[in-house]
């Protein structure tokens, strides 16, 4: 279980509800799932960097309000 993938996953279902993860929900892992999750939240094919991943993460919860618009920080891989 990667705690990076976790937080993208908790991310994803802040914004889009559970059903954008609907089978195994945050679990951790990076499968099928959480591409398809991805490509239809970002248009991206891959998160190559944990740059990437972390511009990911931070703007699902920015554009969402959650956190008061406040940035998440970086997730390590």
């Amino acid at each position: 279980i990667n705690s990076c993938v976790k937080q993208l996953q908790l991310a994803l279902m802040a914004k889009y509800g559970s059903t954008i993860l609907p089978q195994y929900g945050a679990d951790g892992n990076w499968g099928t799932e959480t591409d398809v999750a991805v490509l239809a939240a970002t248009g991206q094919k891959q998160v190559n960097t944990q740059d990437d991943l972390n511009i990911i993460i931070n703007n699902l919860y920015n554009t969402q309000g959650a956190v008061g618009g406040a940035t998440i920080g970086n997730f390590g891989w």
